[in-house]
């Protein structure tokens, strides 16, 4: 992109395209909102980065989820899922009632309703949720050679002393004008 490359402007106009049509196909932004966006989405529910002047903006604080989200992923591709009992998993899936009390114990009151809601209706039980595991299981090794082949955080992590700090970051992302929760900042 920084070359101005036509093949890396047309995979990026590609993307945004496809990303923007499956939004409109599914009606909702979940299409194209990575991990990233469900840690700032939680975040801005709690209010998080509210007392910053100006207040952290949604981007900035998708790009921290990102980096936390990577860092899972990091952890997630040393896991070995053929050492898992399908069985013994199914057998021991919470329900509906123990999804909803996990709920109401780690969030909160806010959040809870919404979080139980959107909870409930993903979950999976008996013979679709050992599909699902099965699933996993058997595609683990592509799944994992895919994702491992494109994160590589040696390769793409900045020495310390190129990395700016958040607040550096924050005034020099975006536009001159921020918009936020209806009010209007100017960064300093």
């Amino acid at each position: 992109m920084a070359g101005g490359e036509l093949g890396a402007v047309a995979s990026l106009a590609e993307a945004s395209l496809l990303s923007g049509l499956a939004m409109q196909a599914m009606r909702s932004s979940r299409p194209a909102s990575g991990a990233g966006h469900l840690f700032s989405h939680v975040w801005e529910m709690e209010g998080h980065g509210m007392d910053s002047e100006p207040p952290l903006s949604h981007g900035f604080k998708v790009g921290i989820g990102t980096v936390a989200s990577c860092a899972l992923w990091a952890d997630a591709l040393e896991f070995d899922p053929a050492s898992v009992d399908v069985d013994q998993l199914v057998a021991e899936a919470p329900g509906a009632a123990e999804i909803e009390a996990k709920c109401r114990s780690l969030l909160i009151p806010r959040l809870v309703n919404a979080a139980v809601e959107q909870s409930l209706a993903k979950m999976v039980t008996g013979d679709a949720l050992r599909q699902r595991l099965l699933t996993i299981q058997s595609r683990w090794p592509e799944i994992r050679s895919r994702c491992a082949h494109s994160w590589s955080p040696q390769r793409r992590r900045p020495p310390d002393s190129a990395r700016p700090e958040p607040r550096t970051i924050q005034r020099r992302s975006g536009s001159i004008w921020r918009v936020y929760a209806g009010r209007t900042y100017r960064p300093s």
